[in-house]
């Protein structure tokens, strides 16, 4: 008998908050105090920098709650696309980076409790997503900090399963944004999606990729001619094994036993005599 899996983010009660939350809600949120001569009463501010830093601490601690970690990670990625709020989390942003991609190179993560059926690799999906978000402000990191991101979606390709189509569309992304840290990867980046061009679920992004950066001949023009092979590689690969599978499937089709073929025939027919027209 499977056991039903408890309901996670569950809201205790009315009692969860500090105080009552008020009943018409906010039509704006200032993270910073704005600058204007208007007087504004009453104007409070949410220090937008030291909740990061909580928000870092439950990331970064392997004990945290798993409800609480879980709800963090889902959730963080979808807020750091609002650059204006985090304008004044500039140091906390860059530590993220750090935690992040510490965590994803060591694979010193938290593993899903079983009774959640996910796996660690659920976990590093989100923390990819986080990632991707944090390239928009690739302006305030350090060129090895850019450099380093991009080596860990090249990691994510084929290291955990189901990180692939991910970090391979973050890698489109980053050819747009940090063209010249792709550049410098680039071949270790080709050699991970020809290793697993022949997975059918992970053929079409890469192909995706490789048109996306037909279209970037900046990241591109460093090419030797070796790396334009490899290019060439993957795609004829991908032809290769679609191929091969057009190829089986009509020996097999071939090699069907007679009586099958009569028998799949037979049904067929009786099933269309048991439905007569109406006239």
């Amino acid at each position: 008998m499977v056991k039903p899996v408890p309901p996670l983010w569950f809201y205790p009660g009315p009692k969860a908050l500090p105080q009552e939350p008020s009943k018409v809600p906010s039509l704006v949120l200032f993270a910073q105090q704005p600058e204007t001569s208007e007087q504004i009463d009453t104007l409070a501010t949410l220090p937008v920098y030291l909740w990061l830093e909580h928000v870092i601490h439950i990331i970064q601690q392997s004990d945290s709650d798993w409800e609480i970690y879980s709800y963090v990670l889902v959730h963080l990625g979808a807020q750091l696309k609002n650059k204006t709020l985090f304008d004044g989390a500039i140091r906390q942003l860059r530590l993220l980076r750090n935690i992040v991609c510490s965590q994803i190179h060591s694979s010193n993560f938290q593993t899903p409790p079983s009774h959640t059926s996910l796996k660690k690799a659920d976990v590093a999906v989100c923390l990819f997503h986080i990632l991707t978000m944090l390239i928009a402000y690739n302006e305030h990191f350090a060129k090895s900090e850019v450099d380093d991101i991009v080596k860990m979606f090249m990691m994510g390709i084929g290291h955990w399963d189901g990180t692939s189509k991910w970090c391979i569309h973050a890698l489109a992304i980053c050819c747009h944004e940090i063209p010249l840290s792709v550049s410098k990867s680039l071949e270790g980046i080709l050699q991970k999606m020809s290793q697993i061009i022949t997975q059918q679920k992970i053929a079409m992004h890469i192909l995706e990729f490789l048109c996306c950066l037909a279209r970037l001949p900046d990241v591109y023009k460093n090419f030797t001619e070796d790396e334009y092979k490899l290019v060439f590689a993957v795609s004829f690969r991908y032809l290769q094994w679609v191929r091969d599978q057009r190829r089986r499937a009509e020996e097999s089709n071939s090699l069907s036993p007679p009586s099958i073929k009569i028998n799949a025939i037979a049904t067929a027919c009786v099933n269309t005599n048991s439905n007569p027209r109406r006239n």
